[in-house]
């Protein structure tokens, strides 16, 4: 979560103040009864105090509003990753066998393949030798073959069913070897396992040579849609009234922004992909929520997509909000505390905090508007 600045009508006001004493003093952990307004069974140190000459960043308490921003990671569903290498005792078989050498890459970054489409093909002089003969045996074989049958057509005298025969078999064993290439090069060649996209090529075969025993391509595949789990706990904070799911709703064709650290994108509320109507097509629910999952698909012609995404939303602005850093408060076994400024002390005052919004924590009980409170590493 995070403040919109646009919204805010006071600026966080962020002090230094140097804070000094005679000589270190360490302090304990104390149980304080019958002081102060409150019973404080479990307390931080009553004081904060620090070493001479080091500095203490503080920050002053505002009031105003803000409007804040939710944030929660959708995750790509079904998302799963092919990686293809060769190793270096296939390499060395290859080569040993065939004399295989690096011959060409058949996809780039961003291609969509099926199975069994070539995606590294190797060439080999020995198996291209083999492979020209046979074709060239069969081509001739095929030739005097048609020769025989048009002999016979123009004069049904003559009987050449013996060597045509003969021509069948020579076409089949030529078949045969030609197959038996075609699939030693299947073997040695990189094959599409799956369809997917093409995430991942290694420079070094667009550069045209091959590293062996590393990643050279990946393969990604996914359902085709992003899910919310609203079981999960998510952004709440420890402590305090964090904004979570329960405060956006979610209708079918909603759209959200959604964003990387790169990359911005929007996405489309969606109803459950797994439901289909009596045709076998995507039902489309009224409601969004189900079964604790909200579901969106990606906006545009992305072929390649991030496994995770944060969704944000805005969220009404918070009226007059007294708010602070989120780095003064102190949580000691399940109660909020800061360290306010008191007459150039800095004591611990026990507070109550609600949202947390982005760098920021609303502040309900314990301090007011002005108050200068210290803010931890």
């Amino acid at each position: 979560m995070m403040v919109n600045s646009r919204n805010r009508k006071r600026n966080l006001r962020i002090s230094k103040s140097r804070r000094t004493a005679t000589c270190a003093v360490l302090l304990s952990l104390l149980v304080l009864s019958g002081c102060g307004e409150k019973d404080m069974d479990a307390l931080v140190p009553p004081k904060d105090v620090t070493y001479t000459g080091v500095e203490q960043d503080t920050a002053v308490v505002e009031k105003g509003d803000i409007s804040p921003v939710f944030e929660k990671v959708i995750n790509l569903a079904g998302a799963e990753e092919t990686t293809y290498r060769i190793e270096k005792n296939k390499y060395d078989d290859m080569v040993a066998m065939y004399k295989a050498e690096f011959g060409k890459l058949h996809v780039a970054v961003g291609d969509y393949v099926h199975a069994g489409d070539t995606l590294v093909s190797f060439t080999s002089e020995r198996l291209n030798k083999e492979l020209k003969e046979n074709q060239d045996n069969k081509a001739q074989a095929v030739l005097q073959k048609e020769h025989y049958q048009n002999l016979m057509q123009l004069d049904s005298s003559l009987d050449y069913s013996y060597e045509i025969s003969n021509l069948d078999e020579q076409i089949k064993v030529a078949d045969m070897y030609i197959s038996d290439v075609n699939s030693t090069y299947s073997s040695i060649n990189i094959i599409a396992e799956g369809d997917g996209v093409v995430s991942f090529v290694d420079p070094s075969l667009e550069d045209g040579f091959m590293s062996v025993g590393v990643p050279l391509i990946r393969v990604s595949v996914d359902a085709g849609y992003y899910e919310m789990d609203l079981t999960e706990d998510g952004d709440t904070a420890s402590s305090g009234d964090a904004l979570t799911t329960t405060d956006v709703e979610f209708h079918v064709g909603d759209r959200f922004k959604a964003k990387t650290y790169l990359s911005e994108y929007e996405v489309e509320v969606i109803g459950d992909p797994s439901q289909t109507n009596e045709e076998g097509e995507e039902s489309t629910p009224t409601d969004a929520i189900i079964s604790g999952k909200v579901y969106f698909k990606l906006l545009g012609d992305e072929t390649l997509k991030e496994n995770t995404l944060m969704l944000t939303a805005e969220m009404p602005e918070i009226k007059n909000a007294l708010y602070v850093d989120k780095k003064a408060i102190i949580e000691n076994e399940g109660r909020n505390y800061v360290y306010k400024d008191v007459d150039g002390e800095y004591i611990a005052t026990e507070v109550t905090v609600g949202a947390n919004i982005g760098q920021y924590v609303i502040i309900k009980e314990g301090l007011e508007e002005g108050d200068v409170v210290s803010l931890s590493d």
